[in-house]
This record gives C-alpha cells, structure tokens and sequence, in this order.
C-alpha cells in the first residue's frame, strides 16, 4: 500500500487549487520524514534571530506549507501543526 504526500499551503488553506503532491511513497516512515522536511525548511528560512516561539509560529500558520498524508492503513495520523509548533519550541530559546 502506498502512502500519499500532499502539501497545502497555510495562506491559503482549505484552497484545493493550491495543494500540490510530493509523491507516493512505500512506507509511512519516509513519507513522514519527508513532511518534516518541509517543514523544517520553512520554519529554517522563517526564523530570525531574537524570535520568540510565538513569532515563528504565526509565521509558519500565515506562510508555511501544511504536508499532510492519504493512503495506506490506518495510523496514527500525523500533523505537520504539530510538529511545526514542537520545532517552534525548540528553534526558539527565547520566551513569549
């Protein structure tokens, strides 16, 4: 069974139209760190220095890119929000 990439991107939520696919791939795990790929490639380039948690979070909620999984058996879903928001709290030291 093969698990499906999607990106949406957060400016534009629920727009179909600008939701592309990544890919399909064998296992939920590549598909995953794929996602998280992504996101941390936004939240990289979107963080500068002195930003709070907070900041870079609302980044990622106006302008980020939201991957998301289909396909494949039932899981345990994952959240690219949640995810982003864990790294958020990591990448920031500093205090909202």
């Amino acid at each position: 069974m093969k698990y499906t990439l999607y990106v949406n991107d957060n400016g534009r939520y629920m727009d179909e139209e600008a939701r592309y696919t990544v890919g399909d791939f064998d296992s939920l795990e590549k598909a995953i760190t794929i996602a998280k790929g992504i996101v941390d490639k936004f939240l990289n380039h979107a963080y500068k220095e002195g930003m709070t948690r907070g900041q870079l979070w609302e980044q990622y909620m106006f302008f980020g890119e939201d991957p998301f999984i289909a396909g494949g058996p039932p899981y345990p879903g994952y959240s690219s929000w949640d995810y982003a928001r864990k790294r958020c709290n990591e990448i920031c030291s500093k205090e909202d």
